[in-house]
């Protein structure tokens, strides 16, 4: 879970298919059935710390993250190990990019150095 704080979910969730598309927050706020400024405080999160379990399960639900599926683990392990920036056009093409995706993914790459820095 430590690998896979709230902001990563998020910046993870979309649909799935040949042509995916990002999930909006009102979609996982509809999907999860959490307020919509909880989905939005969560998405900024870098821990679980403070978050409920039950809370921290829907979220990753609605976001499309199943930390018990293996299949969904190792695409986010990959997303970390080829590159995020390589493994996120589809975050670089959103019209939201500069405002809202970019400053999630600095926000998760920071996490991960400060993490890996402790090591």
């Amino acid at each position: 879970m430590e690998i896979f704080p709230p902001v990563a979910c998020r910046l993870l969730a979309k649909t799935s298919g040949t042509h995916p598309r990002l999930l909006t927050d009102n979609e996982i706020s509809i999907a999860s059935g959490l307020p919509l400024t909880t989905v939005q405080s969560l998405s900024q999160a870098t821990d679980w710390e403070h978050v409920a379990t039950g809370i921290m399960l829907r979220f990753c639900q609605a976001c499309g993250t199943d930390f018990a599926n293996h299949r969904q683990v190792r695409r986010a392990l990959q997303y970390i190990r080829v590159g995020l920036l390589a493994k996120t056009t589809y975050l670089r093409r959103d019209e939201h990019w500069n405002l809202k995706w970019e400053p999630m993914l600095n926000k998760w790459l920071a996490y991960l150095r400060t993490r890996h820095a402790g090591k």
